[in-house]
């Protein structure tokens, strides 16, 4: 196991070769990188690109376990020029489709239900709802379903926020039946944190 020291020695050295990844050797290069990020914590992984500065996201794919390690090597992070280093993924919003095995979930179009313990008001859960839902496929669209809930809220918010995930098809008058649109997701819970101050 590699400190977070070694890490961005390593990175330093090499970050020229990862400003730009594209073309032939983009997979060999992202496992290298992949390789190093690992030599230092196997929970976490990255996300590399963007315009203007190059974002290195550092993510623990929402296992909270993990994020004291995101946390430690973000902050140990050195300055380099034309590079960005994000701990864990930032809010997207909703405007997406997201596809994970069998199961595809257009975010933009999908509900929520708010879920409320009874035994402990604070926990929120809640109930996602698609067009796109297929019994057969639980277990892929409750991933689905977790990895939409990342990406929009981002993945630190969503684990500090969201204890409980459920998934179903769209009923009919979602409305009617306690259904809100996802995407109004954050704002609800902006909102939800309000009564508990």
């Amino acid at each position: 196991m590699s400190s977070a020291a070694q890490f961005w020695t390593w990175f330093t050295a090499n970050q020229s070769r990862f400003r730009h990844v594209a073309g032939d050797e983009k997979e060999q290069l992202l496992d290298e990188l992949l390789e190093q990020l690992h030599a230092y914590c196997e929970d976490l992984f990255f996300q590399i690109g963007g315009d203007g500065p190059t974002e290195l996201v550092i993510t623990a794919e929402g296992v909270s376990e993990a994020f004291d390690a995101v946390r430690a090597l973000v902050e140990a992070a050195p300055r380099i020029e034309g590079w960005r280093f994000v701990a864990f993924k930032p809010a997207a919003g909703f405007g997406f489709v997201t596809q994970y095995e069998s199961a595809r979930i257009d975010a933009g179009k999908s509900w929520f239900m708010p879920l409320e313990s009874k035994l402990d008001p604070k926990h929120f859960g809640m109930r996602l709802a698609c067009d796109e839902y297929v019994a057969e496929h639980r277990e892929d669209f409750l991933a689905a379903a977790q990895l939409v809930v990342e990406t929009g809220l981002g993945e630190l918010a969503a684990a500090e926020n969201v204890s409980f995930l459920d998934v179903e098809r769209t009923p009919p008058s979602p409305v009617d039946r306690g259904y809100l649109e996802l995407p109004a997701l954050a704002a609800y819970l902006d909102w939800r944190k309000t009564k508990f101050k």
